[in-house]
Formats: structure tokens, sequence, C-alpha cells
């Protein structure tokens, strides 16, 4: 699978990727095209090359190598804790899996998605930051798939989780978490040793609410 993740919004990540990556989040539709990129030709395949099963309350989805074989996998979080678990789709040789892997993810009503290694193994861990007071939860990579029980959970404390973002702000080569949140203070919780705090290290002003996203300096 190539480069270059276009979102619903319509933005791209990289410039002139080699591939076109259309994930649509209300209905999960992937659609692999040939382009060299949007701008030099907008047309995409008629039919798309991959489509999830019936969804209803997708919310956020991440693209990165869980399994180390070389290709993109998917997660998707859901804002359903009645619904629908979260999913990992792996990616093999004919493509994404037609079903989720399983166990599935525990269910949450998860608002955010994102990829990084906590531990340090080489692994990509998840994080998935969740709404209406649901802690935002770490589940570590086992080796091509994710725990059903979270490594971490987020400080107790009656956070709105609506954006979540991974990079290393103390400089000791480890990612930190940065929680963005509705109603309350965005929160950082600072990774040593491969774990992440219990407690914030820091919260921000509660005037400071985010309704969108968090993200770190590139």
């Amino acid at each position: 699978m190539g480069s270059g993740l276009v979102t619903a919004s319509g933005r791209s990540n990289r410039t002139a990727p080699n591939f076109t990556q259309l994930l649509i989040l209300m209905g999960l539709v992937v659609v692999l095209g040939s382009a060299p990129s949007l701008a030099q030709d907008r047309m995409l395949p008629e039919f798309p090359d991959w489509v999830s099963g019936p969804t209803f309350f997708s919310r956020a989805l991440a693209v990165a190598d869980v399994d180390l074989d070389g290709d993109l996998d998917l997660v998707v979080g859901y804002t359903s804790s009645q619904y629908e678990p979260n999913s990992l789709y792996l990616n093999g040789p004919d493509g994404l899996a037609a079903s989720p892997f399983a166990p599935p993810l525990p269910a949450d009503y998860t608002y955010a998605v994102a990829f990084g290694d906590i531990d340090g193994d080489g692994y990509v861990d998840l994080v998935c930051g969740n709404r209406d007071h649901y802690r935002s939860t770490l589940y570590h990579n086992l080796g091509g798939s994710f725990g059903e029980e979270p490594a971490w959970r987020s400080d107790p404390a009656l956070d709105d989780t609506r954006a979540v973002a991974l990079g290393d702000l103390d400089g000791d080569g480890d990612l930190d978490l940065v929680c963005g949140n509705k109603g309350s203070g965005n929160v950082l919780y600072l990774n040593t040793a491969g774990e992440l705090a219990g407690e914030p290290t820091w919260r921000g002003w509660p005037e400071s609410r985010s309704r969108g996203g968090v993200a770190w300096p590139a």
C-alpha cells in the first residue's frame, strides 16, 4: 500500500504521493488509486477496493504497520459502547481483511486514536481518546495485535477527550501523550521508561477546551 493518506476532509498528509488513498470515515470505504496526486488527476476508481461491514458510529481511524509485515493496517474507533467495539483490520497480500481481527478491542466511547511505540519495543502501540468521561486507554502491541485489556488508563478525572497526540515533549527519547478535552483543561501525560504517568503532568486552563484536535510540531 502506498503513501499519502487523504481523509474525509480532503487534506493529504504528504505532498505528491505515489498512490492516492481515500479513507471515508463514515462507512469506511477505502479507495486505492494509481494517480501521482489528486492535483494531477482527480479521477478515482469507480468502485472501492475494500469496504467494511455495516457501521453506525465510526468516529476515528488511523493507519500503521501493526504487525511489521511492511504494509499499513487500519484501526477504527467507534463512539458507541453499546454497539461496536473498536476494530483492527490487518492488511495482507489481498488487501485489508474483510473482518476485524479477533478478539476485538473493548467497546468505549472512542473519539480519537493514535499510533506510537510507547514502550520502545519496535511495535506501534494504540492510544484511544474516549469521550463522555470514559477514561482514555493505551493498548500495547503484543507482536502484531493488541491486548484485550488496556495497559494504561487516564486519570479518573471527568475528562471528555476529543483528541490525542503523541510526541517527545521532554526530549528523553520516548513518546509522551497529550489529550485534548472538551469541558476541562487539556492534559499531558509524560512517558518514563515506557510507562505513561498515572496522573497528568500538566493540565491546561479549563477555558482552553479542545473540540477538534491537538498536535506536536513537525
